[in-house]
């Protein structure tokens, strides 16, 4: 029963982490593409990044981890949550990397950024290259995110 209950518990923290992190690849994107004509790709994509994951920080402590989240203050969790999610973030970028520069992704990307451009007819507006890298980015890093929020982060106290 408590294995059940434990099981339950991570996965209504797994989806929590998920809509969390949906929120955060909307301001991933949002903040990479306002910087994206002042910078190029890569320090637009970092600095993008470093928001993301201030803002994902806030609303995990806030909404998933609450209970967790009260034994700790809100630096030393952030440096915790930024230093654990550094594997996460280093996978995040090379997948970023991977699919705005190297081939066959490249011209995958391209192919379909095209395809929207037609769609939404702003071609000389926005880079779709880039802004579309940052969705694989971002689901490789959640699997090492969560793991890593997980155990040392939150990590929960043992029950007595």
């Amino acid at each position: 029963m408590l294995m059940k209950q434990a099981i339950r518990q991570t996965l209504r923290k797994l989806f929590g982490f998920c809509m969390v992190g949906l929120v955060g690849l909307f301001v991933d994107i949002a903040v990479l593409s306002a910087v994206l004509n002042l910078l190029n790709p890569i320090y637009a994509r970092i600095i993008s990044f470093l928001v993301a994951v201030c803002a994902t920080y806030s609303l995990n402590r806030q909404f998933v981890f609450a209970s967790e989240a009260k034994q700790i203050n809100w630096i030393n969790g952030f440096v915790r949550f930024f230093s654990a999610n550094a594997l996460g973030g280093a996978a995040n970028y090379l997948t970023y990397l991977t699919f705005v520069y190297l081939s066959p992704f490249k011209d995958w990307i391209q192919a379909l950024g095209t395809g929207l451009d037609e769609v939404v007819g702003v071609q000389q507006y926005v880079e779709w290259g880039p802004l579309l890298a940052v969705i694989p980015g971002t689901l490789v890093g959640l699997v090492f995110n969560f793991t890593m929020t997980m155990l040392f982060v939150f990590k929960p106290k043992p029950q007595r």
